[in-house]
């Protein structure tokens, strides 16, 4: 993480959310990744700014795009739920998949969920939920 979105985090963390937008503003339009991540936190949660969910799909989809599982997560409950971008259940467990497989705690349960009760478009699978749940109970 750069220092500039290190200080963002931190301002961020403490609540001081103009800090935060300063700081993370022009690196994300740089095109950093964890700035990229910052703004669409913030959009999505209203801190700082108006919660707007198109927003923050908007600065979550370039990080993710990069590999970033956190935005991977992020873009997958937004297609799941069509919370700022149009519903899509396929794309919901395509960026599902991509956040888990990036180690991903939350996408890999969700994932291991999906399996175990035959949601989501998955087959029930014992031993896929199960590598799953384990997954999701390591730290990497």
């Amino acid at each position: 993480m750069s220092p500039g979105c290190q200080k963002a985090s931190v301002a961020y963390d403490a609540g001081n959310y103009a800090k935060a937008k300063d700081l993370w503003l022009p690196l994300a339009q740089k095109g950093e990744t964890c700035a990229q991540r910052g703004m669409g936190k913030m959009y999505s949660k209203g801190r700082g700014v108006e919660r707007d969910f198109t927003k923050a799909i908007e600065w979550y989809r370039p990080a993710a795009e990069k590999g970033d599982a956190e935005s991977q997560y992020r873009l997958s409950v937004g297609y799941g739920y069509g919370m700022g971008i149009e519903k899509d259940e396929a794309k919901a467990m395509m960026w599902l998949r991509k956040a888990a497989e990036n180690g991903q705690k939350r996408a890999q349960k969700s994932l291991a969920e999906g399996y175990e009760e035959g949601q989501h478009g998955l087959p029930r699978d014992p031993q896929q939920a199960k590598y799953w749940y384990d997954r999701s109970k390591t730290r990497e």
